[in-house]
């Protein structure tokens, strides 16, 4: 099993509690939009696909809809975030690699992780990223999806701008920024050079 993506039973399960509430995946996202929350049905339908770990703001919108076990969920998404594919396994499968924050001095380090924190986050798409970012009543985004493409596979060091736009796209918590601006400094000021 040390291919298998830990997310499984996860999905599996929010795919099970689906089926029980005899909802759609539209209905979820019609249901969470008249009590204030904005999940498209595509993210939700994404998150019973086990391809990837959603958001833990999506697996909570799920499940809260779907008049589940908020506990058992948030069990079984650190399990997978931990890289296992359920709460009882103790193998991890697929944990990303993370350098912690103050030990990054390189921009190598820096793209690890920048890559894990995106991991953590559900590995939200580029053009999702980019949407988070756009210009009002444009398709023009100030961190567009060339530029995130760029970064993510390592043929540009971002700039500090840049970075915080990744960070606030991917949710982390702006009490984190101080330590990801310092270690950007110590890994990629004041030379953009190359991965």
């Amino acid at each position: 099993m040390s291919g298998a993506h830990p997310a499984p039973a996860l999905a599996q399960w929010l795919a099970a509690l689906r089926r029980r509430s005899r909802l759609t995946h539209r209905q979820m996202s019609g249901l969470l939009a008249e009590h204030g929350r904005s999940v498209t049905h595509t993210t939700l339908w994404r998150a019973e696909q086990g391809v990837g770990l959603p958001r833990w703001a999506t697996v909570e919108a799920f499940v809260t809809v779907c008049r589940g076990d908020v506990r058992r969920a948030a069990r079984l998404w650190r399990s997978a975030a931990h890289g296992r594919c359920c709460p009882a396994c103790h193998s991890p499968h697929r944990r990303p690699a993370r350098r912690p924050l103050p030990l990054v001095t390189e921009p190598a380090h820096l793209l690890q992780a920048m890559r894990a924190v995106r991991t953590t986050a559900g590995e939200p798409t580029l053009r999702a990223m980019a949407s988070r970012h756009a210009v009002a009543g444009t398709p023009v985004s100030y961190l567009p999806r060339s530029t995130l493409h760029d970064i993510l596979s390592g043929r540009r060091v971002p700039t500090l701008d840049q970075l915080r736009l990744f960070l606030k796209a991917c949710d982390t918590p702006p009490a984190d920024f101080p330590a990801w601006e310092a270690a950007w400094h110590r890994a990629a000021a004041p030379a953009a050079v190359p991965w």
